[in-house]
């Protein structure tokens, strides 16, 4: 692109050298006169320079007595000569460039990134409010001021930035989404029961008192710790809360069957394509195909550029994604493999760590069902509230 650019304002002219095609190259063989897209023709030797060794290349034409004849020439000059020569086409290009200047002075698209709760709709009508929007000159609104202002004015953006590469405006934002409200400390009296049977292992406590020692064995329901904490004046009621993990068996069992449905996708198939500028889309393509398959569709757009910067349109495209579901048969030893991965996912989302596995299978004329065995370490404890007598009395 450089090079074709500079060839442009440099210049080129292209003679005919009326003489033998060898005394023609060797003529440039033996000067410093560079050439190129030399050729021999009927009438002798046809080449190429720069418009700026044109006068050096005729007057040695001259001097040597060699006829020639300029067959064209290319470049801003003559390009310029040949303008001036029609005033409509020079208007004509002086009044495009006005209305490209012109037109790069207002916000023809405007691109949205990063919002997570809040459409591109209605960004777009929150910065109406502040006159930014398609249309309207862009230096008409002082986008520092107006970047500092918005989220001191608005609850639900926290940053904003805009960003002019030509007419198309790269909005980004950071929106204030509120955090879940935190969960009010309890008071009054909660103990740590066991919710299932184990061997206690440790304690990881941030208060209450310990009621089974490490290394006891306990039944589901037994009390572990205790919502009292000792002082002079004796016990007093407390929220006991922590982990108490143990020694636990845990028995997972899932049924796998020999017919297995898979997803197998087909090609993709352009449904439709448009065209969105000025803030409108304009459909140009639909598919009038009825598509009997399953599908799931998939939007695709593309963010036209000329040197890097954006043209103020974009382009979607959508696609269908068919697929179909076929029953695939797979045998014991596929099927006892997918079903270890199911139970070992099952197992290590409540297992700390795992300490012992065994699996159990029993084959049925339709699948196998698989039972997983595991001795884990896991968390046991459960928080549960003690309403004291005084409460209960009326």
């Amino acid at each position: 692109m450089i090079g074709r650019l500079s060839g442009f304002l440099g210049g080129e002219r292209r003679y005919l050298i009326c003489t033998a095609p060898q005394v023609g190259a060797t003529l440039f063989l033996q000067t410093d006169i560079p050439c190129f897209k030399g050729k021999a023709v009927t009438e002798g030797y046809e080449v190429s320079i720069e418009r700026k060794y044109a006068s050096t290349l005729e007057g040695l034409l001259q001097k040597r007595g060699i006829p020639y004849r300029l067959l064209y020439e290319k470049g801003l000059v003559p390009f310029l000569f040949k303008a001036l020569a029609r005033p409509g086409l020079l208007f004509g290009m002086l009044l495009a460039f006005f209305l490209i200047y012109q037109s790069s002075q207002y916000v023809w698209d405007i691109r949205i990134s990063g919002n997570e709760t809040l459409s591109d709709e209605q960004v777009e009508d929150i910065l109406d409010e502040y006159g930014f929007y398609i249309g309207c000159r862009y230096d008409s609104v002082d986008l520092h001021r107006f970047c500092n202002l918005l989220p001191m004015e608005r609850q639900d953006i926290a940053w904003i930035s805009v960003n002019m590469m030509g007419s198309v405006a790269e909005v980004q934002i950071i929106e204030n989404i509120p955090k879940p409200p935190k969960e009010e400390p309890k008071e009054g009296l909660f103990n740590l029961v066991a919710k299932r049977e184990g061997q206690i292992v440790r304690y990881d406590l941030s208060t209450g008192r310990v009621v089974v020692p490490v290394g006891s064995t306990v039944k589901k329901g037994q009390l572990l710790v205790a919502g009292f904490s000792e002082k002079d004046s004796g016990l007093h009621p407390k929220v006991s809360s922590g982990r108490v993990l143990a020694k636990v068996w845990l028995y997972e069992q899932v049924f796998i069957p020999f017919e297995q449905t898979e997803r197998v996708e087909k090609k993709e198939i352009e449904l439709e394509k448009s065209v969105k500028i000025l803030g409108k889309e304009i459909i140009f393509f639909k598919n009038s195909r009825f598509l009997e398959e399953k599908y799931d569709t998939i939007d695709d757009e593309d963010y036209p550029t000329v040197f890097g910067i954006a043209l103020p349109f974009r382009i979607r495209v959508r696609y269908a994604l068919p697929y179909e579901e076929e029953v695939r048969t797979v045998s014991e030893a596929e099927a006892v493999k997918l079903a270890q991965q199911q139970l070992s996912e099952k197992i290590n989302g409540v297992s700390e760590e795992l300490l012992f596995r065994e699996y159990e299978i029993t084959k049925k004329k339709d699948g196998v069902t698989v039972l997983c065995k595991a001795l884990c370490i896991t968390d046991i404890a459960r928080q549960v509230e003690v309403t004291t007598d005084e409460e209960k009395s009326p």
